[in-house]
């Protein structure tokens, strides 16, 4: 969701009320992968971009059918975002049209509570800090 719908709908359904963003290494957030490295599995999780955003929904009517509804949520960087994703990676990690060479992106959302409160998350994934060859920013 973007906030750019938030101000171009009149009847303004919803508003981002808090909004984080961290770096993290937390496989409780954003996953984990499963490699092979010399015959054995081992399990790796990426250092990634996490936003975690609260919302609140105004509008009667429904804004999401969670039996319905598939959601992707994505952030719109603006140019220092784009910059400084590539200067620090190499890559615009916001870029969903090019590959990113390996690297993920996550998103989620929390039903709405009966103060109509709701959370979505969005992680883009910036490397493993684990030594591996292969794996983007691993050796």
């Amino acid at each position: 969701m973007s906030k750019e719908y938030q101000q171009d709908n009149q009847k303004k359904p919803f508003k981002i009320t808090n909004v984080k963003v961290k770096v993290v290494n937390d496989k409780g957030l954003v996953g984990s992968t499963i490699i092979e490295e010399n015959g054995k599995e081992k399990e790796i999780v990426p250092l990634a971009l996490y936003y975690d955003m609260k919302i609140k929904h105004y509008s009667d009517k429904t804004l999401i059918d969670f039996d319905k509804d598939d959601l992707d949520f994505k952030i719109l960087p603006d140019k220092e975002l784009i910059k400084a994703s590539k200067d620090a990676i190499g890559v615009n990690i916001f870029d969903d049209e090019k590959g990113l060479d390996g690297l993920g992106r996550g998103s989620g959302y929390g039903d709405f509570n009966r103060n109509r409160t709701g959370k979505i998350n969005v992680s883009y994934d910036l490397g493993f800090t684990t030594n591996s060859r292969g794996l983007p920013g691993g050796s």
